[in-house]
């Protein structure tokens, strides 16, 4: 028994028909006799009772009608999954996301692809650049949106540019810098400096991805 077989007896038994079944499914009468004749010898049943009109169903063919019916649904829902999967509306995505995105960028991005493809599932894992790449590497996340990785790692992974940093440095009127005319990196680092996110500025960030 095959599904073309199952397909062929599931239209006879929606037409109780041979020939108009034939005709729906474009193939020869002899064809599609032979078809259910190799499927009553494969279950050692009588499925069709043959009628001067058309055929009618038996107890056994009755019964396959009800599973070839469950089947039929089934490879329908299995083709439009399928295709679903492939155009990306379907399926469950692992994101590793680092402090940043996790508060200011993510929450707006997952709430419009749900709401774009309600039958995707997201499920986020929260970590710093080093763990998230590390799962990345070993396959346990789909992508990562967080901070450029090294040049080492970049060669690993994918990566595609989100958003970018604008960096300045604040200091107190009468700063020792303020008497400079250029400040170079080095005179920076002769001071302790506070790191602070702003949110009027974008974050700096890319989505790392497995290379295939």
């Amino acid at each position: 028994m095959d599904l073309r077989q199952l397909e062929y007896f599931l239209r006879v038994a929606q037409r109780r028909n041979i020939s108009v079944a034939a005709a729906d499914l474009n193939i020869a009468q002899p064809t599609l006799t032979k078809s259910i004749k190799l499927l009553e010898e494969q279950l050692g049943v009588t499925l069709f009772e043959r009628l001067p009109r058309g055929v009618a169903l038996t107890s056994f063919g009755t019964t396959l009608l009800r599973h070839a019916e469950a089947v039929h649904v089934q490879m329908k829902d299995a083709g439009q999954e399928i295709a679903a999967q492939r155009s990306g509306a379907i399926g469950t995505v692992v994101i590793g996301a680092g402090p940043t995105w996790l508060r200011r960028y993510l929450p707006a991005a997952l709430a419009r692809t749900i709401s774009a493809h309600p039958l995707i599932r997201v499920r986020v894992e929260a970590g710093f650049d080093e763990s998230l790449l590390r799962a990345l590497r070993q396959g346990e996340l789909d992508f990562v949106v967080a901070e450029i990785p090294s040049p080492e790692d970049q060669r690993e992974f994918e990566t595609l540019t989100l958003t970018s940093d604008r960096l300045g440095v604040c200091c107190r009127r009468g700063h020792p810098l303020t008497q400079r005319r250029r400040v170079s990196m080095s005179d920076l680092l002769q001071y302790p400096w506070q790191a602070t996110a702003c949110d009027a500025g974008p974050s700096a960030a890319r989505r790392a991805v497995r290379r295939e």
